[in-house]
């Protein structure tokens, strides 16, 4: 097992994509997450990229396929309404 800070990633999962073996919740914690998640609104310029909303950003995981090792594609930004709407029915109305 590889330990990159406190991101903890097996060496299977590293080579197939880095994927942590931190419970969801504490993998929001790390220093990692936080720095892809800030690159993530600055690539989206601040706003959500449904709505183009600036107020109360979250982001998304398109896919946990990667996680620990996310691409800029695997991540979106929505606001908290369009993060919402997408987890009630999995679709957005745009």
């Amino acid at each position: 097992m590889m330990l990159t800070g406190r991101l903890r990633v097996c060496d299977d999962c590293r080579r197939a994509g880095a994927r942590t073996t931190l419970p969801y919740n504490e993998y929001l914690k790390t220093d990692w997450w936080l720095h892809r998640r800030e690159r993530a609104l600055k690539l989206a310029e601040h706003c959500c990229q449904v709505c183009n909303a600036s107020g109360r950003l979250e982001v998304h995981h398109r896919t946990y396929e990667r996680l620990g090792h996310e691409r800029d594609a695997d991540l979106i930004v929505l606001c908290a309404d369009c993060h919402r709407l997408f987890h009630s029915d999995g679709r957005m109305p745009y």
